[in-house]
């Protein structure tokens, strides 16, 4: 009689992460194994059982789990039995939740990457909006905005935007502009409608030339998209 196969199935986020997560080869052969006990109903296989596969002394296998222990990649759980008796088992929980912290740390410097180029274009902005290049003293202003006032990029966006409706364009109007906002913990958002109708108010009834309300319109289409 052909004896039926079994197969052990661990998820590939983890083969490829391990490494990531300070787990030796070794060691994630040992929970390779463990998972292969466990997905047959065997919780807590016997050391004899795990050295055997491994090929491993007695001393050389407690080291391992001693080893994944300090390294919270598992726990071993007791549970007391209605007949009076215990019954242990490795408990892989630590392990996945830690795959899963793995995964959000990666998406999380995906986002900042992301944000790093979109705050990179706000230099370009300023300086078009300005008509000159800034200064590196400037240059250090604006980079303060996210590096050490931890300002949104929408929010910073949202505060060029307003210094360009009021006709205000320095970085210190700009600033203040932030600083008041996240006092009343705003971003600025609520009132862009209402300042450009403001601006598109005052352009009218002050007979300014078209050029600065085009360039206004056409600012306020870019930050949209």
């Amino acid at each position: 009689m052909i004896k039926q196969e079994t197969y052990t199935v661990l998820t590939n986020r983890l083969l490829e992460a391990y490494h990531s997560l300070g787990i030796t080869n070794k060691e994630m052969m040992f929970l390779i194994h463990i998972l292969s006990f466990k997905q047959v109903k065997e919780d807590f296989p016997p050391i004899q059982f795990l050295q055997k596969r491994m090929g491993l002394s007695q001393e050389e296998t407690y080291n391992l789990i001693q080893s994944l222990l300090d390294k919270e990649m598992m726990t071993i759980e007791t549970e007391q039995l209605a007949s009076g008796k215990s019954s242990e088992a490795y408990n892989l929980e630590p392990l996945y939740g830690k795959l899963d912290q793995l995964d959000i740390q990666k998406e999380q410097a995906k986002k900042r990457q992301e944000d790093l180029k979109e705050e990179g274009t706000i230099f370009s902005i300023v300086e078009e909006e300005f008509g000159r290049s800034l200064s590196p003293i400037e240059y250090q202003q604006v980079a303060a905005w996210f590096s050490e006032d931890n300002y949104s990029l929408d929010m910073v966006k949202n505060a060029i935007k307003e210094a360009v409706l009021n006709g205000k364009l320095n970085l210190r109007y700009i600033d203040r502009i932030l600083i008041n906002w996240r006092k009343q913990n705003r971003s600025g958002n609520e009132r862009e409608k209402a300042n450009y109708r403001n601006a598109k108010l005052r352009q009218e009834t002050t007979n300014l030339p078209p050029v600065p309300l085009t360039k206004i319109i056409k600012r306020v289409d870019d930050f949209k998209n």
